[in-house]
């Protein structure tokens, strides 16, 4: 029987392997983004930690935009060497330099760090989500330590995902975070973490 680290590693080439198009990403992130800024979620937050969009994740790039625009706070990571991660504030996406990975993040130098505690959203990356709310990432384990030091922070997190990345059940071990809500391109799903949400679609079955 196959260890939870190979069945994680094998869901994450079958997810993978289901990325669509690029005009299909962009047309969902831009549905996405579109639900999310017109959430009560964000309306009402006065401040936003979220991500600098890699291949194959959601972009949420106008978000990102909008929270500067509109003259509240933004926080992005930056991932150490270590794999640990931290928010610094961003006044201007041009601050952003290649962290010890080579993923574009705030520049230490010009950017202070964000007490977390007052932060109102935090948009999580994600490989796939399930319908629990398990969240499979790239293996790192960067979000999971994160939210396990920092628990309370966990029910102000909301994935993003786009239809690819939507999957009925992912291998999960009891280290794993649960997500208590997802942006998808076709609205917010807000889950019972302990309970199953029968509203997302398996992604293997599309």
């Amino acid at each position: 029987m196959p260890s939870l680290d190979e069945e994680k590693r094998l869901r994450r080439a079958q997810i993978r392997a289901l990325r669509p198009s690029p005009g299909v990403m962009a047309e969902e992130s831009r549905r996405l983004c579109g639900h999310l800024l017109a959430s009560d979620l964000y309306r009402h937050a006065v401040s936003v930690a979220a991500y600098w969009p890699l291949a194959g994740e959601a972009d949420v790039g106008p978000l990102l935009r909008d929270v500067l625009a509109s003259g509240r706070h933004l926080a992005l990571p930056l991932t150490a060497r270590d794999l640990s991660l931290s928010f610094l504030e961003v006044a201007d996406l041009s601050c952003l330099v290649p962290d010890a990975w080579g993923i574009p993040a705030p520049d230490p130098a010009r950017c202070p760090p964000f007490p977390m505690d007052g932060i109102s959203l935090i948009l999580v990356p994600l490989l796939a989500v399930d319908q629990r709310g398990c969240r499979l990432g790239k293996g790192g384990g960067c979000y999971d330590r994160y939210f396990a030091a920092h628990p309370a922070l966990l029910q102000r997190a909301a994935g993003a995902a786009l239809g690819y990345q939507l999957a009925d059940r992912l291998p999960a071990g009891g280290h794993d975070c649960r997500l208590p809500r997802i942006a998808t391109p076709d609205g917010l799903i807000c889950l019972n973490t302990s309970m199953e949400a029968s509203s997302i679609v398996s992604a293997t079955n599309r």
